[in-house]
């Protein structure tokens, strides 16, 4: 099993158990092996809760706190190794009361699907939604970006019709996760299975979480529908990853009506 990057030096904290095998190896490693007894394994463990009460992520890393939480599935879900074409099931918990919940992987999909999970929800978050071309699109925020939260969905139901068009692709539901910067004029995003997740600090302006949202919502069709280049060759996949990706944004904002040539 694969442990994620930010606790492959911390298993002891994970409070691991197994049933039907046995742990051979808890030296610090991203991986730790199985020793299996009967056909089916069990394994069980702990996220560690941050007790900070604070609203706000730095950047992208997980955050496990008490009232909230937002986390990208690789980095928080163990995976067995070399099996990422085998399909999963992630099966998510009702939220503690009082907590609107994004959990946007239910049914059975490839591990590699599962793994783009994103998981985000806690007491002060709200959800709208608002119907696109037959299927649902929803935001999730903080009260503290209700200001912006409409304009956001509004913008991301735009940029996401011009992107079905181009692709020839049919409607499906789409979730949009905000995440709350401490940091008030960083932004980022993230790709996830059936939408993406968007870092802005309360300065960030339209312009440009619009052309975020576009670039980060392509990267559903490149490269992961289109295909790509082996990773081994990281100039040719940084190209097409990001450089066709980042080209495609402007003719999608630009066809969209969403940019001026000017």
């Amino acid at each position: 099993m694969e442990i994620p990057n930010g606790y492959s030096k911390r298993l002891s904290e994970l409070n691991l158990r197994v049933t039907g095998g046995t742990v051979i190896t808890e030296a610090p490693s991203s991986v730790i092996h199985i020793q299996a007894a009967t056909r089916t394994i069990s394994l069980r463990y702990e996220l560690p809760v941050q007790q900070s009460e604070s609203p706000f992520a730095d950047e992208q890393a997980p955050v496990i706190q008490p009232h909230w939480l937002a986390a990208h599935g690789r980095d928080i879900l163990p995976v067995p190794l070399n099996h990422f074409s085998s399909m999963a099931v992630l099966n998510v918990a009702a939220p503690p009361s009082g907590w609107t919940q994004m959990a946007n992987s239910n049914n059975s999909l490839p591990l590699q699907n599962i793994l783009d999970a994103f998981l985000l929800g806690g007491a002060q978050y709200r959800m709208l939604t608002r119907d696109l071309d037959g299927a649902p699109i929803a935001i999730y925020f903080p009260l503290s970006a209700s200001s912006q939260a409409e304009r956001i969905l509004k913008d991301a139901a735009n940029v996401l019709s011009a992107e079905r068009h181009l692709w020839h692709s049919e409607p499906i539901p789409f979730q949009v996760g905000l995440i709350a910067l401490r940091d008030d004029e960083d932004f980022s995003g993230r790709g996830i299975s059936g939408g993406f997740a968007l870092y802005l600090g309360k300065n960030v302006q339209e312009p440009t979480w619009l052309r975020l949202i576009a670039h980060e919502n392509l990267h559903a069709w490149i490269s992961r529908k289109i295909g790509g280049f082996p990773a081994r060759d990281a100039d040719s996949e940084a190209w097409l990853n990001e450089g066709f990706t980042e080209a495609y944004t402007a003719r999608i904002l630009l066809e969209a009506g969403l940019w001026s040539i000017d």
